[in-house]
């Protein structure tokens, strides 16, 4: 195992917890500890949000976002995300609990309703479904699973962010719904190919089959489909079966349209519950036998070295340095196990 120690012996001296394997590494840390350590880059607009009190939620339209040249409401129309050519300084990167109440707009702006939950593929964080209210259209009881790359996320004059459907209205209209009291079974295989060969949505290879060995048969469930209220509360697990803590939000990227990030508060006795980001991919979602749950892939020891925020003075979760520096945290770690 000598080939995953660091490579430089002062990466040692500055991070001691820490085991890197480049100088990079070293650097993104650092950086990273300045931005965490930055009370400019904390309160991040959303946690303004949420804690407004008595204060109508609308989602990410509460939500007043600063655009790549660090000037407002000049970049009216949809959001362009970074790519190797333009790289962005904004991360689109929001709480899951943000997305729902962000209003919905057809493509000529009739202002249509809101989303009112996601659908998650829980073992590699894709958003299949936002599950969306569209009472101009349907009432307010009835729901719509409407596929996630459908909603185009826009941004206003005022910088306020708001979803355009671009599917027609008339086919809005006739689309499979279901009761917001009465949820169909989202891992159920048959709900899962309805929605997908009404709006034309291709099917992955493996989406709707096991993908466990050489076994290819289909399944009558698709078990790691989820909502994503019922994955706050979820237990994380250690390798043994202990919990070492619960979801209590999702990160979603609109880069890549996944959910990045579970947000977990750590339980340990005698000590203040401290909350950290824990990427996805050291994160192996279980449905089988047990209730659903996460099993984490790495020594349950390093999160106390993880990066960590109280509850009630989120980071800037927008600022790109700060998912970078989380993801080398979790990635230096996973070599050393």
């Amino acid at each position: 195992m000598n080939h995953l120690k660091h490579r430089h012996p002062n990466g040692r001296l500055l991070f001691p917890h820490f085991r890197f394997s480049n100088w990079h590494e070293t650097i993104v840390f650092a950086v990273g500890l300045a931005i965490l350590g930055t009370p400019f880059l904390l309160g991040d607009e959303l946690r303004e949000a949420d804690s407004a009190f008595n204060t109508p939620r609308r989602g990410l339209a509460d939500s007043e976002v600063t655009v790549n040249n660090g000037e407002k409401g000049r970049h009216e129309g949809p959001v362009k995300f970074d790519s190797e050519k333009t790289p962005s300084k904004t991360a689109w990167i929001f709480r899951t609990s943000a997305i729902v109440n962000t209003p919905v707009v057809s493509e000529s702006g009739q202002a249509l309703g809101h989303v009112d939950e996601l659908v998650i593929n829980a073992r590699n964080g894709d958003v299949r479904y936002a599950a969306v209210e569209l009472p101009t259209l349907l009432g307010r009881e009835k729901l719509l699973a409407i596929p996630w790359n459908s909603l185009v996320l826009h941004r206003n004059k005022d910088g306020r962010l708001h979803f355009v459907v671009n599917i027609p209205l008339e086919k809005l209209k006739k689309a499979p719904g279901f009761d917001r009291e009465h949820w169909p079974n989202v891992g159920n295989r048959k709900w899962a190919e309805e929605i997908a060969v009404y709006y034309g949505v291709i099917i992955k290879e493996g989406d709707l089959k096991s993908n466990f060995g050489t076994d290819v048969k289909p399944l009558d469930q698709v078990p790691y489909l989820i909502r994503s209220k019922q994955m706050f509360g979820m237990p994380i697990n250690d390798s043994q079966g202990e919990t070492v803590g619960h979801v209590r939000d999702l990160l979603v990227d609109f880069a890549t349209g996944s959910a990045r990030y579970a947000i977990c508060s750590r339980e340990e006795k005698n000590k203040q519950h401290k909350m950290i980001a824990i990427p996805l991919f050291v994160l192996k979602f279980q449905n089988g036998s047990q209730s659903p749950h996460f099993v984490l892939t790495m020594e349950r020891e390093r999160l106390a070295e993880a990066p960590s925020f109280e509850k009630s003075a989120w980071p800037n979760i927008r600022e790109p340095m700060w998912s970078q520096y989380i993801d080398a945290f979790y990635q230096a770690n996973l070599k050393a196990n």
